[in-house]
């Protein structure tokens, strides 16, 4: 007898802008073209997705996946400011009426990262409009296709940018980069206003993207008060050895109760792990200063979702792991991974927390923001001269567990 709901989410993800292709009118298209960014290639037609999505879920279904979550694109949705495509509204209602035809539950994402090169003229992601203007592309995405949206995040991973600029990755700019500036001309905007959901963070950003999550709440429920409606947070399970408590603390604080009071009202909270950071007394300790020299790069840690689920289940409010996966080209690796993460869920819903899905990402080995095509997440491997599908073992592993609910 399984200790799964009867309903659980088991599936795989993947972002609009990672596996579409040619996202021309994003703001990630036009720093992936520009020299000194952190891209290293551009993405160009990924792995096509944007027209191969009907073989692709029903590559899922057969693989016996119920759920895909995917991303709607902004940028396509809406290409210039007030201008909505309704081509490309009836492409992602298709989209959804596959994943219905193929008894496939689909969770859409609003905004994975990427934005319309137009909204950094708003200011972008500091902009005092951008909430509204979120709102309204939400507003006209339910109007249009609501009744097949069961499940929706409106951002992901909203705490990133503060999680990078935590860990180093990101910084305050004391001087415009040239980078910067030139890709501020490319979408009409001055150097200042050119703030991408990723590539800066000032304190001020949480407070701008937590009125988008409240406005495009009120707007998607206003429409379709059924749907299901969350955010999703990138969460490392922070741990602590002796003197490093009172870091892991702050940590969770920065990380994820300081959300608390924004997601009361929302039906569920997403959970993004990929491991875990060990605080110490002087800080984090890195993998590098922790591991032996036969282990791995990264580390494999599938136990730190049970860790953050049971932090998590402090909120009070459904959870589901709406991300988690292992970078390697071992793929019997990641079947132990994924056997042992569904170990843990088991052991925490067994324990009375209410979890109600475990997405993996991803569902294509497909394009990685800082590293382009060269990680090795997916369940799925494609050849990009080709576009050819070849499921991996992990990928019917993960079909078999969601066949048998766990």
């Amino acid at each position: 007898m399984t200790v799964f709901l009867s309903d659980f989410l088991w599936g795989a993800a993947s972002s609009a802008h990672q596996v579409e292709g040619n996202n021309i009118n994003s703001d990630v298209w036009v720093q992936e073209h520009i020299k000194g960014t952190f891209h290293p290639i551009p993405s160009g037609d990924a792995v096509d997705h944007y027209h191969r999505y009907r073989e692709d879920i029903a590559m899922m279904a057969e693989l016996g996946l119920k759920t895909y979550r995917f991303s709607i694109e902004w940028a396509r949705i809406e290409p210039e400011y007030g201008h909505f495509s309704l081509a490309e509204l009836a492409h992602y209602r298709d989209v959804l009426e596959v994943c219905h035809h193929f008894g496939i539950t689909p969770m859409v994402t609003m905004h994975h990262f990427s934005s319309p090169r137009w909204l950094m003229r708003f200011g972008g992601w500091l902009g005092e409009e951008t909430p509204k203007l979120f709102a309204q592309y939400c507003q006209t995405v339910f109007e249009y296709m609501g009744e097949l949206i069961p499940y929706v995040s409106t951002m992901n991973e909203v705490n990133l940018p503060l999680l990078l600029s935590r860990f180093g990755a990101l910084r305050e700019e004391t001087e415009i980069p040239e980078w910067k500036k030139e890709a501020a001309a490319l979408c009409g905007a001055k150097p200042e206003q050119f703030v991408p959901f990723l590539t800066g963070y000032k304190a001020e950003h949480i407070g701008i993207m937590m009125e988008a999550h409240r406005l495009g709440r009120q707007a998607i429920k206003k429409i379709r008060p059924d749907t299901q409606i969350g955010l999703t947070l990138a969460l490392p399970d922070f741990q602590a050895i002796a003197g490093g408590e009172e870091l892991a603390e702050t940590l969770w604080q920065e990380h994820l109760f300081q959300f608390a009071d924004h997601i009361r009202e929302d039906d569920y909270i997403g959970l993004q792990n990929y491991g875990r950071e060990i605080c110490g007394p002087e800080g984090i300790i890195p993998w590098d200063k922790r591991k032996e020299p036969e282990q791995p790069e990264a580390e494999m840690y599938p136990e730190g979702v049970a860790g953050v689920i049971r932090k998590a289940a402090k909120l009070g409010i459904p959870i589901i792991i709406t991300e988690n996966g292992y970078i390697t080209t071992d793929d019997e690796l990641r079947v132990e991974f994924i056997q042992r993460v569904v170990k843990g869920i088991k052991a925490c819903v067994q324990d009375g927390i209410d979890v109600r899905g475990y997405i993996v990402w991803s569902l294509f080995d497909s394009y990685e923001w800082h590293v382009g095509y060269t990680s090795e997440m997916g369940l799925v491997a494609v050849d990009r001269k080709t576009q050819q599908r070849t499921p991996k073992g992990s990928a019917r592993i993960l079909g078999k567990i969601a066949k048998n609910n766990g």
